[in-house]
């Protein structure tokens, strides 16, 4: 028996077809909620027990990788035999528990089919936390440990709704966020993650982008970043190329046309990120230990005419 789960994604859907339930990633991802779409496209993941799909010999860099225990940069697990095309991955999901394909999926599946249709639809896939209030929507990033989770936990209980913790999707004045699992960690450094479900609209117009840093002084420093500055953080710690390393996939997703045409995806981010730093990038360094400090930025974003 096979069974399906459809996902609504900005640019379309993404289809799960599996020999077993409990790989349709229902802890893994929740249902989104858009008021429009960039396109109806679709992408298929096949889960099987069947690896016969599968010739070494034939594989792609990510592949290759994939198949001696190397996901994508830093991220390592068990063995897969995995299969990549155009529109579908087949995976091989014999003797592999039900945890390990979870994080295959969140470290590796999701952010390269997330990468490989937005550019193919003039989008940017981005790793950034989303604020939406009155319709407008702001997107918080920054560096590992920077505080973007607890600054957005704080921001909710003050009128703003965070409608995706990692990814979102930007095309011109407009973001669409996705509802994924949500990680945090305790006061020891243990992770945990879980899932929100929301009817909320995940969608809205783009008003800015804030990168945020954090202090331990207990102070709110707030500036406008330079343009070289502002380029630099996006594409490699913001965009998604740069930021999760999929150069070799985006490259190998183009290998079937010309050899300059094969790197269009990545000229395709680079310009994409420059319209991006056109918006004026706000630096954000609060201490997100104190409330006082937490309560400053609240009014920052109440009264600062750039927001």
């Amino acid at each position: 028996m096979k069974y399906q789960r459809s996902i609504v994604i900005p640019m379309g859907e993404i289809l799960i077809i599996s020999e077993r339930p409990e790989f349709l990633l229902q802890t893994v991802i929740g249902n989104n909620n858009y008021s429009e779409l960039l396109t109806s496209d679709k992408f298929t993941i096949i889960t099987t027990d069947d690896d016969q799909f599968f010739n070494e010999n034939q594989a792609t860099y990510r592949e290759e990788m994939i198949y001696k225990g190397i996901y994508l940069g830093h991220h390592i697990g068990p063995p897969l035999k995995v299969s990549i095309s155009e529109t579908e991955m087949r995976i091989c999901i014999k003797d592999i528990d039900v945890v390990v394909y979870n994080k295959f999926f969140w470290n590796f599946v999701f952010k390269y089919i997330l990468t490989v249709m937005s550019l193919k639809h003039r989008s940017l896939h981005v790793k950034g936390t989303t604020l939406i209030r009155n319709n407008k929507a702001y997107l918080l990033v920054g560096r590992g440990k920077a505080g973007k989770t607890t600054l957005a936990h704080s921001l909710q209980t003050k009128g703003f709704t965070c409608t995706g913790n990692t990814h979102a999707i930007i095309r011109d004045n407009h973001i669409w966020s996705l509802n994924t699992w949500v990680r945090s960690r305790d006061q020891v450094g243990i992770e945990s993650y879980f899932l929100n479900e929301s009817s909320i609209v995940q969608d809205a117009y783009f008003e800015n982008i804030i990168v945020v840093d954090h202090n331990r002084d207990g102070k709110l420093i707030t500036r406008i970043l330079d343009a070289d500055t502002a380029k630099a953080f996006v594409t490699n710690f913001c965009a998604a190329v740069g930021n999760y390393d999929l150069k070799e996939d985006v490259v190998d997703y183009r290998k079937q046309v010309s050899f300059e045409e094969t790197y269009r995806y990545i000229i395709s981010e680079q310009k994409l990120v420059d319209e991006l730093i056109s918006k004026q990038l706000i630096y954000l360094s609060a201490d997100v230990s104190n409330a006082g400090c937490l309560n400053q930025v609240y009014d920052f974003f109440e009264q600062s005419t750039i927001i």
